[in-house]
């Protein structure tokens, strides 16, 4: 059987909603903006910030660590995700500490989106994300009706997972937050 090229994924399904968002709402690729009321700059690594503290909402500690323990300076043994902003040339502020190296090329950045398959997220979702960091479309990778089946299989596992497992208060508040003023096109 030929592997999904769409995200099936409910958790993945919500990045993608939420990336949709930031192409609609954020200035031009390579402007500065207003992007809900604050000053942004629409470049790559505000878009690829933007995917790794969605991803790591919840979970950040262990999340970036993965992504940190996968990454690493061409020269030297530091990381281009660390909390130790001195070892980087041009940090960019992620969340609860963490730092991305900036000055990085748009291959080294996607380098960088192709750890996520080793923190368990899907090809299919890194390649939108690889996608959304480069300012190309990514519909392809966006579900329709003939994955319908496939994602409420997966949403009753995870409602399965949820009632034998239930997440710690910080992280349903992490996930709330996420939720909060998201309006999915229709």
């Amino acid at each position: 059987m030929k592997p999904t090229t769409r995200v099936t994924a409910p958790v993945e399904m919500l990045y993608l909603a939420l990336m949709r968002k930031w192409v609609r709402t954020a200035p031009p690729d390579r402007q500065f903006g207003l992007r809900g009321g604050k000053k942004c700059c629409n470049s790559q690594s505000a878009r690829l910030a933007r995917v790794l503290v969605l991803i790591a909402s919840g979970n950040h500690d262990d999340f970036y660590s993965g992504v940190a323990r996968y990454t690493r300076k061409p020269r030297g043994n530091d990381s281009l995700v660390t909390r130790n902003k001195g070892t980087l040339d041009n940090p960019y502020a992620l969340s609860h500490g963490w730092y991305l190296e900036q000055t990085l090329n748009l291959g080294q950045k996607q380098d960088i989106c192709d750890v996520l398959p080793h923190l368990g997220l899907s090809s299919a979702f890194t390649n939108a994300v690889r996608a959304f960091v480069a300012a190309q479309p990514f519909d392809q990778y966006e579900p329709d009706e003939r994955d319908a089946a496939v994602i409420l299989a997966n949403i009753r596992a995870c409602e399965e997972r949820e009632r034998a497992n239930p997440l710690p208060p910080e992280i349903e508040r992490d996930i709330k937050r996420l939720f909060d003023n998201l309006q999915i096109d229709e």
